[in-house]
């Protein structure tokens, strides 16, 4: 498994972390760094202390004591162009010995292409994206595609896939076209939709091909990333 910070296009991102928390003082600390310090000096009843206190007051008032710095600004969101594709662990794939869920696919599997014959997996890869990365990317966030969505055919049920994962929907008229699922998003039936942490699985045959997944057919093929 992959996450998504060994991704070469995404390499660049940082996580989000909150403000660093402030240090805490002790009393032996200032004890120890200032020997002519006591523990009356810590005491709030030492009149001593309270007009220190006093004229710390004033003195912030009156514009005397310098500003306390401004808080840094959180880092700017960057808004990503997601086109790694992939389906979501539960997606069914047609194999040689029936319809299986991706998550349990593996290397040298048979699976069924459009042309009717069977191709031998060559590749899988699965990408972990946190709840930290969607929150911040929800251009990641994987497209529902819902029951016979596409084309009243397919697919035989509800299934996420990464809006870069590129659909062979069938045509109004005949035929078929490729289309990015996130191309597809506000057509009925099909939509963004949220998930707190999410894992992609693809895979290819070495070669592209166009292969089944719950019954619809869906385009597969070698890349870089």
């Amino acid at each position: 498994m992959r996450y998504w910070q060994d991704i070469p296009f995404l390499k660049g991102l940082s996580p989000v972390r909150g403000p660093e928390a402030a240090p805490v003082l002790m009393e032996n600390d200032i004890l120890d760094d200032d020997p002519d310090f006591t523990a009356d000096d810590l005491d709030p009843d030492n009149p001593d202390v309270a007009d220190h206190a006093l004229l710390a007051a004033v003195m912030a008032q009156t514009g005397d004591v310098a500003a306390a710095p401004p808080k840094p600004e959180p880092p700017a969101r960057r808004v990503i162009a997601w086109k790694l594709p992939g389906f979501e662990s539960k997606c069914r794939v047609t194999t040689s010995f029936g319809d299986l869920p991706i998550e349990a696919l593996r290397v040298r599997d048979q699976v069924r292409t459009i042309t009717g014959a069977y191709r031998e997996v060559r590749w899988i890869d699965r990408i972990r994206l946190d709840a930290d990365f969607l929150s911040r990317h929800p251009e990641a966030l994987p497209v529902m595609i819902r029951a016979k969505a596409l084309g009243g055919v397919g697919p035989a049920k509800n299934m996420l896939v990464s809006p870069g994962q590129t659909v062979w929907v069938p045509k109004v008229s005949d035929g078929y076209r490729a289309t990015l699922a996130g191309e597809l998003d506000g057509q009925p039936n099909i939509m963004r939709t949220r998930r707190p942490e999410l894992t992609y699985y693809r895979f290819h045959c070495g070669s592209p091909e166009k292969v089944c997944v719950e019954g619809s057919w869906f385009c597969t093929a070698p890349s870089e990333a």
